[in-house]
């Protein structure tokens, strides 16, 4: 495939590699977060009970967690701490895998939009249409934005 588009012509082919370069970075680093997750979590499971649950979850700030909710509800009202009720319901049972799997699909999917971004592809086109579909089934994994919702993500 690269190799393929490397002989078009006209193709701008330092930036297709810069690119490229730059999404394979990001893989990178977010497979190495997942592995720094696991690596804890093997720590708690090793260890005696001195291990806070808090510390599987270093990329979970709790305190940035409860300004968040806070202003969800300080914005958005009852409707904001209802969504919030059924996120929280939702997950209630997730497992560290779930929640580390969510958030490496959402890095995934936040590398996508940036790269959808630098090739100039406009709002209206498929592959970006794909990706807004995509994302929205990934927030709709934990709580279920309607269209206001969903745009007030972006506007956060």
């Amino acid at each position: 495939m690269i190799q393929k588009l490397l002989t078009v012509s006209g193709f701008d082919q330092a930036a297709a590699l810069r690119s490229h370069r730059a999404s394979l970075l990001g893989e990178i680093e977010a497979k190495q977060g997942l592995i720094g997750e696991i690596d804890r979590a093997l720590t708690f499971f090793q260890k005696d009970s001195s291990t806070k649950i808090e510390d599987l979850f270093q990329s979970v700030d709790l305190k940035k967690q409860a300004e968040y909710e806070s202003l969800l509800i300080e914005k958005y009202g009852k409707s904001g701490n209802l969504k919030l009720m059924e996120s929280k319901a939702r997950t209630k049972n997730w497992t560290q895998a779930d929640f580390i799997s969510l958030k490496d699909l959402f890095e995934k999917s936040h590398r996508s939009f940036a790269l959808a971004i630098e090739e100039g592809l406009s709002p209206d086109h498929k592959k970006v249409q794909e990706l807004v579909r995509s994302h929205f089934e990934l927030i709709s994994r934990s709580w279920t934005p309607d269209r206001d919702s969903y745009i007030g993500l972006g506007r956060l």
